[in-house]
């Protein structure tokens, strides 16, 4: 998990700790990565916020910690910080890691339909609060509306907890069958960048791949592929981390595993899944195969 402190106690600890030294100078201020580029409409309750990695023109010092604000355009007022975010938060945080603040106090998501600029800043740990901070980069972006479909974007699953492949009904694993040709669940991009995959061995538990992160967030889509037999899979969960300690549970309807036979779901932030095909290089969510139960209340439990 990130690890976010009082800015005053944390800089005050340091000062004292390390003695300022002379000479010093600020940081180059941070390259935001995500959002990519301006005027981007993102999802207000999942907006991704990345920098390139720390830069500044003193050999020696190193990143100590990163500010981070979003803030309405008009009128103008900051409504979420995260403050002196460390650990992955110097370089990445989500909505999730901070707090909402003024019109937006109580609130889990940002408005719907509206502008903001996220800011941000690095600080390194030279200890000279006068030179220590860089200046702050700005991306303006906008919130689409609460009724858009999202994609679910993800750069890694996380190894712990495994991630557990589940019957809806009951919540007992499903267990793919032994066969000459491994039946599979792969998690992954349009472009096949593997985030996790799931098949057959000796039916009598599953194998897992999860390889290292992909180092940029992708849309999410789930392709399954068959063996040499048909199989059918009643409605199921695939549940897994992320990177940034968020539960994701993706919501696979019933299904045949046909023999030989590819199939394609497009995953919203929501985890509902929607029908698409192989070919397809961007987000599809024009046919849902499964979504959340109404009413929808948000399971946090893994």
């Amino acid at each position: 998990m990130h690890r976010f402190q009082s800015p005053a106690a944390v800089l005050a600890a340091f000062a004292f700790a390390v003695p300022a030294q002379s000479g010093n100078h600020p940081p180059n201020a941070p390259t935001i990565t995500e959002p990519a580029t301006d005027g981007l409409t993102l999802s207000p309750a999942d907006v991704h916020m990345e920098t390139a990695p720390f830069s500044d023109p003193d050999p020696g010092d190193h990143h100590f910690c990163s500010d981070w604000e979003i803030w309405t355009v008009t009128p103008s007022e900051r409504v979420w910080h995260a403050d002196c975010a460390m650990g992955t938060g110097l370089v990445h945080v989500h909505l999730g890691d901070g707090v909402f603040e003024n019109s937006h106090a109580g609130r889990t998501d940002l408005e719907p339909t509206s502008s903001f600029v996220l800011r941000v800043r690095h600080a390194d740990d030279s200890g000279d609060p006068a030179t220590m901070w860089s200046a702050w980069s700005t991306r303006p972006f906008f919130t689409g509306a609460a009724s858009l479909i999202f994609p679910l974007l993800l750069e890694d699953v996380s190894s712990l907890p495994v991630p557990r492949w589940t019957y809806a009904s009951d919540g007992s694993p499903v267990i793919l069958p032994s066969t000459s040709r491994e039946p599979r669940i792969i998690v992954e991009s349009a472009s096949r960048d593997l985030l996790l995959e799931i098949r057959a061995t000796d039916g009598i538990a599953n194998a897992i791949a999860n390889p290292a992160a992909l180092g940029e967030h992708v849309a999410v889509r789930v392709r399954i592929e068959g063996g040499d037999q048909p199989i059918t899979i009643p409605p199921s969960d695939l549940l897994f981390v992320d990177d940034h300690c968020q539960t994701h549970r993706i919501l696979l309807p019933s299904m045949t595993f046909y023999a030989l036979a590819t199939h394609v779901f497009w995953v919203s932030t929501t985890g509902s899944t929607f029908w698409g095909d192989p070919s397809q290089t961007t987000p599809y969510f024009g046919w849902l195969a499964r979504g959340p139960a109404m009413p929808w209340i948000p399971r946090t439990g893994f």
